[in-house]
């Protein structure tokens, strides 16, 4: 006996196949740790009176060392943790009585990047810098890696 429903019966299975796939490979990837190691590519914003888009950064992140840096890595700095946010603390640059201290807040929900510059002149704010932007996840280029 015929049911009618024979191509249509085995693309429902199919199509039913892949959808329980799908979501036990949503519910594996949600248990997953998250990574300790990771590379960020920014897309970035200077907050200025016209804000403009300026570029990328590129930042390494080791959550196991608390060390990061960016781009060529030539002074990695340090980093605190939260539920929600990643600081990156960058060394003060003094240029004689000028010093630029650095700090970098990326959401760890949103991966929300806002990094803010403030130049101080014998211990008083000069000015503060401000940029924005967008980062998305990479895979982990090591802080320590020789470029030859």
């Amino acid at each position: 006996m015929r049911t009618g429903y024979g191509r249509l019966g085995r693309r429902c299975g199919v199509a039913a196949g892949c959808l329980s796939l799908a979501l036990a490979c949503a519910a594996r990837s949600e248990d997953r740790p998250a990574p300790t190691r990771f590379d960020l590519d920014c897309v970035i914003t200077h907050m200025a009176k016209h804000p403009r888009k300026v570029g990328r950064r590129h930042l390494r992140i080791d959550l196991t060392a608390k060390r990061w840096c960016e781009d060529t890595c030539e002074t990695p700095g340090e980093l605190k943790l939260t539920d929600d946010e990643l600081q990156l603390i960058a060394k003060p640059r003094p240029t004689g009585p000028v010093v630029e201290n650095r700090t970098i807040l990326i959401s760890r929900k949103t991966a929300h990047l806002k990094d803010e510059h403030r130049i101080t002149l014998d211990d008083d704010l000069v000015s503060v810098d401000l940029f924005t932007g967008e980062c998305r996840l990479r895979p982990y280029t090591s802080i320590d890696k020789k470029l030859f």
